[in-house]
């Protein structure tokens, strides 16, 4: 099965997760922006199909700010896909006839949502945070999720509470897959410096205030 992984930009150091995905599935990436260079030291390489070559040391703020207007005042304009990027999908597919696609956030799987219709292949949406807390205070974006909601294949979210959100808004049509992220454990050793010693706990995270 050929999967394609639709994304904004790739890879991004803080979706280690999304990597694991595209190595996982050995997905190909559909994608505004993708680094070829970032991924050099990869044994193997996804296929990238993209409108624009990125850099590897991208600065976060202008993806803030770029995401704060349109979110702001975009509105739902920025739910579609540019006329580029119609075109790149339907050239992707000509290419490499993928059997499914995986969206990597609620506003992707919005916008490729109409191109995987109008090309028969099932899209399934995978919502990781932001997409269903902080965008869900914008009728324009839960209008959105209702209404595309039938027409993807399968939604996929991190816990009960983001099932629950979807179904809230009216996006219990398709099957919701609840899928806990995880960290690979048999990929770390553990140091047998702290025997003995108190519990601690390590949380790694972005410096963000949702991120407590």
């Amino acid at each position: 099965m050929r999967t394609a992984i639709v994304v904004d930009e790739f890879p991004r150091g803080t979706e280690t997760f999304i990597v694991r995905h595209v190595r996982g599935l050995r997905a190909d990436v559909v994608a505004r922006t993708a680094a070829a260079d970032a991924l050099a030291d990869w044994t193997w390489k996804p296929h990238l199909h993209r409108l624009r070559e990125g850099t590897r040391q991208r600065p976060a703020w202008p993806r803030r700010i770029g995401r704060g207007l349109a979110v702001r005042g975009w509105g739902a304009r920025g739910l579609r896909w540019p006329a580029a990027m119609e075109r790149l999908f339907d050239e992707y597919v000509e290419a490499r006839r993928p059997d499914v696609v995986l969206a990597e956030f609620g506003p992707n799987g919005v916008r490729a949502s109409g191109a995987c219709a109008r090309h028969g292949i099932p899209l399934v949406v995978h919502f990781n945070g932001y997409d269903l807390s902080a965008l869900l205070r914008f009728p324009w974006y839960r209008r959105a999720l209702r209404d595309r909601a039938p027409r993807t294949a399968a939604l996929v979210v991190c816990g009960m509470h983001m099932r629950e959100r979807l179904i809230e808004h009216g996006c219990d049509v398709v099957p919701i897959h609840v899928i806990p992220c995880g960290a690979p454990v048999d990929e770390f050793t553990p140091g047998d410096g702290v025997d003995g010693q108190p519990c601690r706990f390590v949380s790694a995270c972005s410096f963000h205030t949702g991120k407590g």
